[in-house]
């Protein structure tokens, strides 16, 4: 495994750690409006939730295959490997893409996204 995979790694594991509260929390504002922002609502929760779990699976397998020698069965290995940092990577970007826009869409200084910075 090469070093591509650390990036990957701290996406997947920082996507949803960085804004997944205020997001969920404006998300859930706007829910019932629709049955789409509702299933909307349910897929980011779900890919919130697993994208810190498959960053720490590729953070294991990274780490495992190291010191793998060089063979077929490696190779094979290598090959799933690389397809699980493709769909690890491609989760974590969407998390990252729905904070961004949630992020950008919430007021600024809207009570239910937290404190607000009155003076």
């Amino acid at each position: 495994m090469d070093a591509d995979h650390i990036p990957t790694i701290v996406l997947a594991m920082g996507a949803a750690a960085v804004g997944g509260p205020d997001t969920l929390r404006f998300l859930l504002a706007i829910a019932g409006k629709s049955l789409a922002v509702d299933v909307a609502i349910c897929v980011f929760a779900i890919a919130a939730a697993v994208t810190p779990v498959l960053g720490t699976m590729l953070f294991a397998r990274y780490f495992r295959g190291v010191g793998v020698a060089r063979d077929d069965a490696s190779a094979i290995t290598a090959l799933g490997v690389e397809l699980f940092q493709k769909m690890v990577h491609m989760v974590a970007v969407a998390v990252a893409f729905v904070v961004a826009a949630c992020l950008l869409a919430a007021p600024c200084g809207s009570s239910d996204l937290g404190p607000s910075h009155r003076a």
